[in-house]
């Protein structure tokens, strides 16, 4: 860490990512506003997606993988029309125009056929996704117009929580879906329109949770910037509140040992703490630790041996 990052936040923010601009925009337009260099997210949305995005300030994006990434999504799916991209954004590649079948859909057909997504399930992700092929993201070589294998996209093991019809009118269905990372809700639009034969892709996407991150907790970019001359404390959580675990504070000495990557007894940490929790000194969390078989040694650390007497 440059001496210059020192008084820099480290922790997470909760953003409400607007639709139209990409992940990657969000995170350079934070780094604008706090002039941290490293900055980082959770998860990607698509462009079209708004919603919940969970920043990472400093070295709190080493954190990133320890986040809570079980996730809640409000979809729309419109049936009769398939896109290359499964969503409405993408070029049509098919409509439906037998307007009786898609009149003969049913609420009762369609709760069914839900059913069969919720568990472990084989997913195939869209053909535009960020899922590399030979080192080449696949929306990369889609857009290049390169054709792939039919076996060269390989499903992958997600899982769905849970799935409520919230309403259905208009050939639009709207759902609320709980699901783990990794999970393509424009595969579940576009599979379900095969399922019922008349086609379907993603006509809007609202990212309502990530974790223990809430939407009614977050803030638009125009709050953040607004807000972070003078309150960044405020809009700054924590390491060990944002992945949910205890933080301790202990004697200097203990913490250079750790940051410096020793493995500590036990009995240094003087509590019957297990698993992971949060270094601290007095002002600032310091690194990540886990205990195991009566052992503790840092995971992540945030401040460097260097740094950990300066203010």
């Amino acid at each position: 860490m440059a001496k210059s990052d020192l008084n820099k936040p480290v922790g997470f923010l909760n953003l409400v990512k607007p639709g139209g601009i990409t992940s990657h925009d969000l995170v350079n337009t934070v780094r604008k506003i706090t002039g941290i260099r490293q900055v980082g997210h959770s998860g990607t949305l698509d462009p079209m997606a708004q919603g919940v995005m969970i920043i990472g300030l400093s070295k709190a994006c080493r954190l990133i993988q320890f986040l809570p990434d079980d996730k809640t999504y409000l979809a729309e799916v419109l049936f009769g029309t398939s896109t290359d991209t499964d969503d409405i954004e993408g070029k049509v590649i098919n409509e439906q125009v037998d307007q009786k079948m898609l009149q003969k859909i049913s609420r009762t057909d369609i709760g069914s056929l839900l059913k069969t997504f919720l568990g472990k399930i084989e997913q195939i992700p869209p053909a535009y996704s960020a899922i590399k092929i030979n080192g080449v993201k696949m929306y990369e070589m889609a857009r290049k117009g390169q054709s792939m294998a039919a076996d060269a996209i390989k499903p992958r093991r997600v899982e769905v929580f849970s799935i409520d019809t919230l309403n259905f009118e208009n050939h639009v269905l709207q759902l609320r879906i709980s699901c783990s990372s990794g999970t393509y809700i424009r595969s579940i639009a576009r599979d379900l329109g095969e399922m019922l034969e008349v086609g379907a892709c993603l006509k809007s996407l609202l990212r309502e949770r990530v974790g223990t991150f809430n939407l009614k907790d977050a803030i638009t970019i125009d709050q953040f910037k607004e807000q972070w001359q003078t309150e960044n404390d405020k809009l700054v959580m924590t390491g060990a509140n944002a992945i949910n675990v205890p933080s301790h504070q202990l004697e200097s000495e203990i913490l250079q040992r750790l940051v410096n990557g020793q493995m500590l007894d036990e009995q240094n940490l003087n509590t019957d703490e297990r698993g992971l929790f949060m270094a601290c000194d007095q002002k600032r969390e310091i690194c990540l630790v886990l205990v195991k078989d009566k052992k503790m040694k840092a995971q992540v650390v945030l401040v460097s041996a260097e740094h950990l007497n300066c203010d």
